[in-house]
């Protein structure tokens, strides 16, 4: 019985009027408690209105002293009822504590309800130019008309978002230079590696691996524990002479034979890959015995 008394009591919602006597006399959080689980919507909108007042005062009352406390103030007085005023004191107040996504939907809200609120453009704006949103920065400082005593630093603002957009316009600039320049070097590299003769070493080397790696994938039993297909590369030691075909004839051959139907990769045809791919064919044009223990 007691319990449920308790709980009828803490339920009900307490007087407007008293939420006022309690900012009359800075009972902050006294204040707060007693308002801060209560459904606005009980509520008149002429006592909302009274309440949130209050609560905003509060929120002020506290700002310097306990802004955990003011923010939530702030946001109750808003819940209550929502005006710019309270709207700019929550978004100052979570700049101030590091919530910065919290205070831009806060400053913006604020914005919403009072265009004029230069203030709350100006917050809105810093914080846009400290997390690298320039073009946003700019237009709000731009936004602060001309006879507003925020005017002079929203000017200032508009000076420096240019020159941070100017700056990182010039950096970007740069990188795509040096990506330019990279990409140019990797070109060259690859041509000189295109120009230079393929070696029947490198065919063996490339051969040797190809096959493995058909063997592991198709003949898995067969390839044991085998994990590194280039050992056996070295049975390719002392070959030379150059290979009748191109580079990337070789790397076709090398991506069929890795996607070769299985049924075609048996150990009597890996010595004569053509058998397995078409691609491959290009192994015919070398001399028989050349590329010593992998020739057919």
């Amino acid at each position: 019985m007691l319990a449920h008394v308790l709980l009828v009591l803490l339920s009900a919602a307490p007087p407007a009027a008293e939420a006022a006597k309690l900012a009359e006399a800075k009972a902050w959080d006294d204040l707060y408690l007693k308002y801060s689980a209560v459904d606005p919507a009980q509520y008149a909108a002429k006592d909302r209105e009274s309440i949130g007042k209050a609560l905003l005062a509060a929120g002020h009352g506290l700002e310097g002293s306990d802004p955990v406390l003011a923010l939530s103030l702030a946001e109750r007085s808003a819940a209550f009822h929502e005006t710019s005023a309270a709207w700019l004191l929550a978004g100052e107040l979570g700049q101030k504590l590091d919530q910065n996504a919290a205070a831009a939907k806060a400053l913006e809200r604020a914005v919403v309800l009072d265009p004029a609120n230069d203030k709350a453009k100006m917050l809105r704006a810093d914080l846009a130019f400290k997390e690298g949103d320039l073009l946003l920065a700019e237009n709000l400082y731009e936004s602060v008309p001309e006879g507003s005593p925020h005017r002079a630093a929203a000017q200032s603002g508009v000076e420096r978002a240019k020159q941070a957009r100017a700056a990182d316009t010039e950096r970007l600039a740069e990188l795509h230079k040096i990506e330019r320049d990279l990409q140019q070097k990797r070109t060259q590299a690859d041509k000189e590696v295109d120009a230079r003769p393929l070696t029947l070493l490198d065919v063996c080397r490339v051969h040797a691996v190809a096959t493995c790696e058909a063997i592991k994938r198709c003949q898995p039993a067969l390839a044991g524990d085998v994990s590194d297909c280039s050992q056996f590369t070295s049975a390719c030691m002392g070959i030379t002479g150059n290979a009748p075909f191109s580079r990337g004839e070789l790397e076709n051959c090398r991506v069929a034979l890795g996607k070769a139907d299985c049924s075609k990769v048996q150990v009597g045809t890996l010595p004569t890959p053509g058998r397995i791919a078409k691609e491959c064919e290009i192994f015919e044009r070398i001399p028989s015995g050349k590329l010593g223990p992998l020739a057919p």
